[in-house]
């Protein structure tokens, strides 16, 4: 999955200097899966928007949220000398122009784990069990992928 976008923020104190941000928009499913293992409690809360189930139906959603914050992450660390708010605020800006792609490319992952790992009994997806079972179903994806 392999995605760049340049955004143009204003330069410090409202100056007439523009910064080009580029944002690295690239994953992998091994990436995103060892995100979700290492996440914390407050992540997770994020992610499920602070309710401790989503309907099953959700889970691209959820998985959408986990990647937002992954590229988040990874981009915080690419660019640590620019402040944190105008990083923040063309992010935004870049992941609202791109959540369409993101989605897409999330899309399969998210329909072989409804098919494949998520009971056809089961209604909902819990965030106390979200790292340790979906985080771990990422490589089993790529496994069965590698497989075809």
């Amino acid at each position: 999955f392999f995605l760049y976008q340049t955004i143009s923020t204003m330069g410090s104190c409202g100056s007439s200097t523009e910064e080009e941000l580029t944002f690295d928009l690239t994953w992998t499913p091994s990436e995103l899966g060892d995100c979700i293992l290492d996440l914390e409690e407050k992540d997770i809360e994020q992610i499920f928007e602070f309710d401790h189930t989503k309907p099953k139906e959700q889970l691209i959603d959820v998985l959408y949220m986990a990647l937002y914050k992954y590229l988040l992450s990874k981009n915080i660390k690419a660019h640590p000398d620019v402040k944190s708010d105008a990083l923040d605020k063309a992010y935004k800006k870049t992941m609202n122009v791109k959540e369409g792609d993101l989605r897409n490319e999330l899309f399969p992952i998210s329909k072989w784990m409804e098919e494949h790992k998520i009971p056809k009994s089961q209604t909902q997806i819990q965030s106390s069990d979200f790292a340790e079972t979906i985080g771990k179903w990422f490589d089993e994806y790529k496994n069965h992928m590698n497989d075809l």
